[in-house]
């Protein structure tokens, strides 16, 4: 891991990004979910965490965790000198759309590339439930990224804490997933990396305070109107979620087709169209993004290959909306911005092969000593959650 300088500069451009000043490599596991490094505690224990979008609570492996869980890497606050308990720390089990985690919350030194937090609260994975997780190889915890509005007893997520201390220029960061095989995903800490967008952003205004949710026009297939709503954006999904009637009525419409013959299948293209409000297109109030058969379309097993939908209904007053996993993420660069009014912001990204995005890590950065910031607490309160 190498740190960026910081930037004085606003990119230029449609969008105004401001650069990233932290680049973390995400390592892909199974194609189905991607991790990165978070250190724990005093001595500090790294761990491979999901950096998820679609929660808000930061869940660390904790020794002697029930399940697949329980031989991994794990994190034992008994071992740790900073390790303190949380007043009116919540304890009980949360469920995500595919399986569920229990737990109880403690505090600690948390870290992630240059940033540090003395005292984040986060919930100690006690057990895992669901089939889910002998699935992922490499599940050590979950970096929630919403906002605290859906966190357990309203604690700031870790982002926010680094954020509302003035320990980054730009309250933002970004995702590039990147579709080359062996290539790494890479999270950006305070900004967008130029260097792997193609063409302008277009930013869309967060609609709730609670998942990072924004209006949808409509999604289509073909030229088929088929949902409009809202459209979450979540890192921490792999496939295009959607309401259970809904992806039964698209996977009808999109049967299987050996891989080999991708090209021949005259599948229809999806189309995202978002209304746009800043920054929009000449003569329009909306942006669109399609989507090729080669983007929706994931082998499953063999040769066969489907399209990449699964069934997550998200309840009201959140929902319904359909759910914008890391498959739809690959063909783009995807900017999350915390301000006062925050914004998603969505680029096309650059193709990378491997060797090239592992030389965006290493070209022209020099690494720096960690920062501490200081943690900020949020009034008790209520959780909703997938």
């Amino acid at each position: 891991e190498a740190l960026k300088a910081h930037h004085d500069r606003v990119r230029g451009g449609p969008g105004g990004e401001i650069e990233a000043e932290h680049e973390i490599a995400l390592k892909d596991t199974r194609d189905s979910q991607f991790v990165g490094p978070v250190k724990v505690g005093t001595p500090p224990v790294s761990l491979d965490v999901v950096y998820d979008t679609g929660s808000a609570n930061l869940w660390i492996n904790g020794r002697g965790c029930e399940g697949p869980c329980g031989d991994l890497p794990s994190y034992d606050p008994g071992a740790s000198s900073s390790a303190h308990d949380v007043q009116d720390a919540w304890q009980g089990r949360i469920t995500f759309g595919t399986g569920g985690l229990r737990g109880r919350q403690v505090a600690d030194v948390v870290a992630v590339g240059d940033y540090s937090v003395p005292s984040q609260a986060f919930n100690l994975m006690e057990a895992e439930e669901g089939s889910i997780f002998e699935r992922l190889t490499k599940f050590e915890g979950i970096f929630g990224l919403a906002f605290h509005e859906m966190s357990s007893n309203g604690v700031p997520t870790f982002f926010e804490n680094v954020a509302a201390s003035g320990g980054l220029q730009s309250r933002s960061f970004s995702f590039h997933f990147g579709r080359a095989e062996g290539a790494p995903a890479l999270f950006n800490v305070g900004g967008v990396d130029d260097r792997l967008v193609d063409g302008p952003f277009h930013r869309f205004p967060v609609v709730q305070r609670h998942f990072w949710s924004i209006a949808l026009e409509g999604f289509y297939i073909g030229g088929q109107k088929m949902f409009e709503g809202k459209l979450v954006i979540d890192t921490g999904t792999t496939y295009f979620a959607m309401p259970p009637a809904l992806s039964k009525e698209v996977l009808g419409m999109l049967p299987a087709v050996p891989c080999n013959e991708l090209g021949e299948a005259k599948l229809p293209d999806w189309t995202l169209r978002l209304p746009c409000e800043h920054l929009c297109p000449p003569n329009t109030t909306t942006v669109d993004y399609t989507f090729s058969p080669s983007d929706y379309m994931v082998a499953v097993g063999g040769d066969q290959c489907e399209a990449a939908v699964m069934s997550v209904p998200v309840p009201e007053p959140y929902g319904p909306a359909l759910i914008l996993g890391q498959v739809l993420m690959r063909p783009l660069h995807v900017h999350f911005n915390l301000d006062a009014e925050p914004f998603v912001g969505l680029a096309k990204g650059k193709f990378l092969q491997a060797d090239a995005v592992r030389e965006v890590l290493q070209g022209g950065k020099k690494p720096q000593l960690l920062r501490t910031v200081q943690s900020h607490t949020a009034p008790a309160g209520s959780y909703t959650n997938l």
